[in-house]
Formats: C-alpha cells, sequence, structure tokens
C-alpha cells in the first residue's frame, strides 16, 4: 500500500473519532513517504503529532514536532512560524513538563495564528500563554480579533494527499480554508495624496491617499480620509478605501493604509491625534474600527 493511500485510511480514522488508530496508521505511512515530496512529509509529522495529542500520547507527538524541526526545517521553510506545528509541540511540551518549550511554542502559535488556531483544545493552553504576552498595540489591549502574522505558513497542507484531515480542522478553525492571506512586506509601499475632492462616504469632503509600490510606482489602493482640521483627539477617523490591485485583500488594504501610510510615509504624525480608524471599503456598509498601529517593519495578514 503506498504512504498515500495510508494517509488517506489515517485521514478517515482521524474523521470518525478513532485517534489511536490514526495516530498508528500515520506512523506506518512514514516508512514509505520517501516517495513524497519533503513539504509532504512534514505534514505527515505534523499529523502524527495531532493524531498523538488527540490520542493523548504527548510523548509521540513531541517526537514528531522534534522530527520535523530537526530534519525539515531548514529544506522546507514551513516550520517555523507555523502556528499549528507551534500550538502541537506547545501543547506536548506542556503535557511532558517541559516549560520553557511550552511557553516559547504557545506564544509562536498565538502570535503566528491568532486565538483561532487554539479552537478545539483544551481552554488551559490559550489561557496560560494569553495572560503572559501583550498583545500588539493596535489591538487595544486584547487579543480578541487578532488574526495571527503567518497563517500563510500553513498554505502548503494543500500539497498534502489530497484534501486530508488537517485541511478541514483547519477550515474550522480559521473559518475558511487555505490558502490563507501572505504577510506583506511594508517597506515595499509608499504613500501620496491629493487635493480636497468629496468624499464617497457620508462625510463631506477630504483628500484622495494613494498607497503604491516603490518599484514601479503602481497605485494599489487609494483611501479617502479628511485629515485637515483635526480635533485633538479623534476617537475614530471615518476612513473610506478601494482596492486597486485584484490580489490584494481587505486586510491587506488596511494593513497597507495604517502602516504604509500612516506610520511609515506619515512617521506618526498623527498619533497624538487619532485614537482609532472608523474603515470601510467604498460602497459596502460594513465597517471595521482599528486602534491607532504600532511601528514596525513588517505587516500583518
Amino acid at each position: 500500500m503506498s504512504a498515500g493511500e495510508q494517509i488517506r485510511n489515517a485521514d478517515a480514522l482521524m474523521r470518525a473519532g478513532r485517534a489511536e488508530e490514526a495516530k498508528r496508521a500515520y506512523m506506518a505511512a512514514w516508512p514509505a513517504s520517501k516517495e513524497l515530496e519533503p513539504r509532504q512529509r512534514v505534514w505527515l509529522l505534523i499529523s502524527i503529532a495531532y493524531a498523538s495529542i488527540r490520542a493523548r500520547d504527548f510523548d509521540e507527538a513531541f517526537k514528531a514536532c522534534a522530527a520535523a524541526q530537526k530534519h525539515y526545517a531548514q529544506s522546507t521553510q514551513i516550520i517555523a512560524g507555523n502556528p499549528l506545528f507551534h500550538l502541537l509541540a506547545g501543547i506536548a511540551a506542556t503535557e511532558l513538563n517541559e516549560a520553557a518549550i511550552a511557553e516559547d511554542n504557545l506564544g509562536r502559535a498565538l502570535v503566528c495564528g491568532g486565538p483561532p488556531i487554539f479552537v478545539g483544545e483544551e481552554v488551559k493552553y490559550l489561557e496560560a500563554i494569553r495572560v503572559k504576552m501583550k498583545p500588539p498595540i493596535e489591538m487595544g489591549g486584547s487579543w480578541d480579533g487578532y488574526r495571527g502574522v503567518s497563517l500563510a505558513q500553513l498554505n502548503s497542507v494543500s500539497e498534502f494527499v489530497g484534501d486530508g484531515h488537517l485541511v478541514e480542522v483547519l477550515t474550522q478553525r480559521l473559518g475558511a480554508p487555505p490558502p490563507y492571506h501572505k504577510l506583506l512586506s511594508i517597506t515595499e509601499y509608499e504613500g501620496t495624496c491629493t487635493d480636497l475632492v468629496q468624499r464617497p462616504g457620508a462625510w463631506g469632503r477630504g483628500r484622495i491617499h494613494f498607497v503604491k509600490r516603490r518599484t514601479d510606482a503602481v497605485e494599489v489602493l487609494r483611501f479617502y480620509a479628511d485629515l485637515d482640521g483635526l480635533e485633538a483627539p479623534t476617537d475614530a477617523l471615518p476612513l473610506d478605501y478601494e482596492i486597486l490591485d485584484s490580489s490584494l485583500d481587505d486586510a491587506g488594504a488596511r494593513d497597507l493604509i495604517l502602516h504604509a501610510y500612516f506610520v511609515r510615509f506619515m512617521g506618526n504624525y498623527y498619533r497624538d491625534t487619532i485614537r482609532s480608524f472608523d474603515m470601510g471599503v467604498v460602497g459596502s456598509s460594513e465597517r471595521r474600527t482599528i486602534a491607532y498601529p504600532s511601528t514596525r517593519s513588517g505587516g500583518a495578514t
């Protein structure tokens, strides 16, 4: 039986809630997994770790995570920053009383995947780490609503054997299947603005602000905001935006507006004036309030 067939059988056992049998089936697939690509073997090790934790075999889960880290971290580049890997390593380390390893990995899981990556696990793991780590300043003092900075490290799970069980696990936890939003490099963008114009929202006149790529000066989004004559402090600045680059999603657009424009381009000039942003896509009734962002060198997902 090929490794792929064995893995599919193990996935079926996981769906049936037979974690101990699934763990053994995943492990049985390992000798034949040489036919798989290195990144697929990483996901097999993560599958072994996940099934082992469900079967409460924390020692085996820890060994699987250690093997992935030792043999595949450099060659695949999908382990460091992978929130599911860090979560499983952190859970296993917690149960094996490896406190330092547990705290390091649970912290990485939270930063990389946000609270949703902990869905389905005992609440003690998330609570243990969220009380020790402060959320980003733009979250207003709470981890609630935080999305994580490297969900894209999970995207290669789709290269595993078919739409396996782990894809279903991630879909349930994160609310959508992979692929996930990729990390933006804020240093690649800059901002400009125009004269006063009539805004598309209900707030009268304002300026059109553009965020464009530094390499080719192509504008990727525009937003409308009245930054003239702001009263200090402003509880929430109404801001409407339009996405010009079809490869950019709403999360990326908000990152570029807040971090490329208000932090990098404006140099935090408005930090003492604006407390938060009332943001919405032009033509949509859905809006989101986001606290003034912290200074940082990279983007978030």
